[in-house]
């Protein structure tokens, strides 16, 4: 798993939350080189490494099976979680 590398207190990138603990759209980059962006997963399900598309003013997934993000874990519906981008 990769870690965090810009200094945001309290950032596992691997945690799927019922709550938020960080603001949506908050970014941050890990040492795998790539931008990660916290996000909801609303009424979508996300299976470990499915494409996926953010709406890029709330932050929810608005679809899933194409777009720029993965995750790195399952995700069910209605939970928080890190969002990574695709491409360097």
């Amino acid at each position: 798993m990769p870690l965090n590398t810009t200094p945001i207190l309290g950032v596992n990138l691997s945690a799927v939350t019922e709550k938020p603990t960080h603001r949506l759209g908050t970014a941050t980059l890990a040492d795998d080189g790539r931008k990660w962006v916290y996000a909801y997963s609303a009424a979508t399900s996300i299976t470990a490494a499915q494409a996926l598309t953010l709406n890029s003013s709330t932050f929810n997934v608005s679809s899933a099976g194409s777009g720029t993000y993965d995750s790195p874990v399952a995700v069910p519906a209605a939970r928080y979680f890190w969002a990574r981008q695709t491409a360097l």
